[in-house]
């Protein structure tokens, strides 16, 4: 009985963990009005408009390939002066009020 208590338990953490994982957060409609790359791979960016987790500034990591396409979706959508939305699965950053939360993900709103 407790072997299969264990294994219940087991899997209802994993399977709510994933579940909240793959919820994630997303933002309304913003305009990204600041940039700041540094040379560590880091990229810190202020939109218009406080967007989620109670912040307007915001990290990207671009380590890999992955993130660097999506620092020039960011880039670009600064440029044409695009609304974004912004989207993070990591969840908010917990020091700082949530400034500097870690974005992994961004749509691009086109006429």
């Amino acid at each position: 009985m407790n072997k299969f208590l264990i294994h219940f338990l087991l899997f209802f953490s994993v399977f709510h963990t994933l579940a909240v994982k793959a919820q994630g957060l997303s933002s309304d409609w913003v305009k990204v009005i600041q940039l700041r790359p540094i040379t560590s791979g880091k990229v810190y960016f202020v939109v218009d408009k406080v967007a989620i987790c109670n912040t307007n500034s915001f990290l990207m990591k671009i380590t890999d390939n992955g993130s660097k396409a999506v620092y020039s979706t960011l880039l670009a959508a600064a440029m044409s002066g695009k609304k974004i939305k912004l989207e993070t699965w990591r969840g908010c950053a917990t020091s700082n009020g949530g400034w500097g939360t870690e974005i992994e993900a961004i749509k691009v709103k086109f006429p």
